[in-house]
């Protein structure tokens, strides 16, 4: 086992939220079998996973949800499947490379692999975090060599600076994720790293989350104060959100095209039927891509 107090506690809680909910609602169909398996592997080997096979601890689990931002499980759930489900339209000719910002203990890059569909995989997060996350892999004895993990922190170096540095930069890329990242930067910062996508990835898609700037709150709607004191003791405090409506003009700023935004408690009705469960509101997914360089 692994222990590391370093690691992105809110990249735990995502993990054990897609556990908890797939334990808890087997009847709601969101859940993809390698995503559950892969998840349960990493959480395991960082001891975190086992209580949540104990119907006791997922009670318990429920209720502080609720007094902390209620529904966020099923939120995590469906944005886990989203993000899959535009991964996988791709056909194998069009996945030349996958690149996945702050990947936490997501496990996108290892059904990459196992699938055998893209040609090139570059995943980048918190150096503290990708160290624990790789060491995790290995002592599972899997073969990650199809993946190159590296260390980035966005909240001090450029993307495009960490590009430069390799061995064998990414001259482009057919897919770029970057699931609950933004909300942890500045404003400044994620113009950098929107300008550097736009510079490095000319005609990629690029499928992120963003939290909306609720009457100057960039949290999810009721979302209590102890979780937000949770999160500014563990360092991860969220710093940014935008109004939907916004986004477009602010990514053509960054020279970047909206082509899609994607609000998880709509999804649930256009998708599932009889739901009564409730799904956090704050957070959206979208599709954008860059403009082309003109000659």
């Amino acid at each position: 086992m692994i222990y590391c107090n370093s690691v992105s506690k809110t990249a735990l809680v995502v993990a054990k939220n897609l556990i908890f909910f797939h334990r808890e609602y087997p009847q709601i169909d969101l859940s993809d079998p390698a995503t559950v398996q892969w998840t349960e592997l990493l959480l395991n080997e960082l001891n975190q996973g086992n209580l949540l096979n104990r119907k006791w601890y997922r009670g318990l689990f429920r209720i502080l949800e609720k007094l902390s931002i209620h529904g966020l499980a099923f939120h995590h759930a469906i944005r886990k499947k989203i993000i899959l489900e535009f991964y996988n339209q791709f056909t194998d000719d069009e996945l030349d490379n996958l690149i996945i910002v702050g990947g936490g203990f997501d496990v996108l890059s290892l059904i990459a692999i196992e699938n055998e569909k893209t040609k090139k995989i570059t995943e980048l997060d918190s150096p503290a975090t990708q160290f624990v996350k790789v060491s995790m892999l290995k002592n599972l004895g899997l073969d990650i060599s199809k993946c190159n993990y590296l260390g980035l922190d966005l909240n001090n170096e450029r993307l495009s600076h960490k590009f430069n540095e390799m061995n064998e930069p990414i001259k482009e890329a057919s897919i770029i994720v970057c699931e609950g990242v933004l909300m942890y930067l500045t404003e400044e910062k994620i113009r950098e790293f929107l300008i550097d996508l736009s510079f490095h990835f000319n005609g990629s898609k690029f499928i992120f989350t963003f939290m909306n700037n609720h009457e100057g709150s960039f949290h999810f709607e009721g979302t209590s104060v102890l979780a937000k004191i949770w999160l500014s003791l563990v360092g991860e405090p969220f710093l940014w959100g935008i109004k939907p409506i916004h986004l477009k003009l602010f990514l053509e700023s960054c020279n970047m095209r909206l082509l899609e935004i994607i609000d998880t408690s709509e999804w649930v009705n256009d998708n599932l039927v009889e739901v009564k469960e409730k799904v956090a509101v704050g957070e959206f997914i979208a599709v954008a891509t860059p403009f082309k360089k003109s000659c």
